[in-house]
């Protein structure tokens, strides 16, 4: 998707696409407390965007849509780097107010459009099913030496009896939402276990 706008000066296309998508530091990534899911915070897309373009870029809401009647709030962003944007969706239910659903809708669509230039793929890339996809073309050793931008250099334990967690304990209780502390899958306490 091309706009008519220059490419700063500054930078070539290219090389600002290239820092975009270079891998986080490490410890940049987090992981969600109500579903354990991994992500990177927003503004940390941000900071990337400004660093990489010399704060050449922008943003701009291209639809918001408060729904009432179906309590949800639909926002798509777009962003623009030199000639070129992508944009982004978000949606949000209504639950508390409609200004917090505003928010998250549209930080939402910030980070999706943000997604869309690849960013933070090489860093979540191993988090996810499609990560794994040859098509992608995501491999280890492409990556920069902050391949493991998430805290797994330090080894997991169980809370409880202290011993290393498996593949299996980890897989385990990274799918259990709302378990945020280590445990073998022995002692994973009963009210997350269905």
């Amino acid at each position: 998707m091309k706009k008519n706008d220059t490419i700063p000066e500054e930078k070539q296309y290219t090389e600002i696409m290239e820092e975009i998508k270079s891998s986080f530091p490490k410890g940049t990534v987090q992981r969600r407390s109500d579903n354990n899911r991994r992500y990177i915070p927003i503004q940390v897309y941000e900071h990337r965007m400004e660093t990489a373009t010399n704060s050449q870029w922008s943003k701009e809401v291209i639809e918001l849509e408060i729904n009432s009647e179906m309590k949800f709030v639909k926002c798509i962003i777009r962003v623009y780097v030199g000639g070129y944007f992508r944009d982004g969706i978000g949606l949000s239910p209504i639950t508390q107010s409609v200004s917090n659903s505003v928010d998250l809708a549209s930080t939402e669509a910030l980070r999706n459009a943000f997604d869309s230039f690849e960013m933070g793929w090489k860093d979540l890339h191993q988090f996810t099913d499609w990560g794994k996809n040859p098509g992608i073309n995501i491999s280890i050793n492409k990556l920069s030496n902050n391949t493991d931008s998430f805290e797994s250099n330090k080894i997991r334990k169980c809370k409880k009896c202290k011993k290393k967690l498996s593949e299996e304990d980890i897989e385990m209780v990274d799918d259990i939402p709302k378990l945020n502390i280590d445990y073998c899958i022995e002692h994973i306490p009963d009210q997350f276990i269905r």
